[in-house]
């Protein structure tokens, strides 16, 4: 476990040009354990055939292999600078981004990705739900019926 917790959620932060600004929260964590570089690497999530591209961005060098390394700037104005590149393979756009603490990182997202990776659902019909139970009874049955062969 390492040692820094910025655990939390955090939604108020803009991305201007490379560089995104964090909100009050994050910049206090940020300063109470003198954190003066995060290093940075994309990360992908698929969810239901779908992927989902984020920035991950550690306090500490990660086990993972890492795609770029930042300074925090200016830790009082809270601003931290990604590379263009990072910053088109998350889909991150001007303005608007969320960053949630997980723990001892952060993960920059796009907020209208992270609503949609968030909020997905399987939609299930009621057919498909008494399919799957009666698949459910007959295989309970057939098992009642070996157990009792024994």
């Amino acid at each position: 476990m390492s040692k820094y917790s910025l655990a939390g959620e955090y939604r108020r932060n803009r991305l201007q040009g490379t560089n995104i600004t964090l909100d009050r929260w994050i910049r206090k964590r940020i300063e109470k354990y003198g954190i003066s570089e995060l290093y940075l690497f994309t990360g992908e999530i698929k969810k239901y055939g779908k992927h989902f591209r984020f920035i991950d961005a550690f306090p500490e060098p990660p086990p993972e292999s890492i795609v770029g390394k930042t300074t925090v700037s200016e830790i009082k104005e809270g601003k931290i600078q990604i590379p263009k590149d990072m910053i088109d393979y998350a889909e991150l756009e001007r303005g608007k981004v969320c960053v949630i603490g997980m723990q001892n990182y952060l993960e920059i997202w796009n907020c209208e990705k992270l609503e949609k990776f968030t909020s997905y659902k399987i939609k299930i019909t009621k057919k498909e739900i008494e399919e799957v139970r009666k698949i459910a009874v007959d295989k309970i049955n057939n098992l009642v019926h070996i157990l009792r062969r024994k």
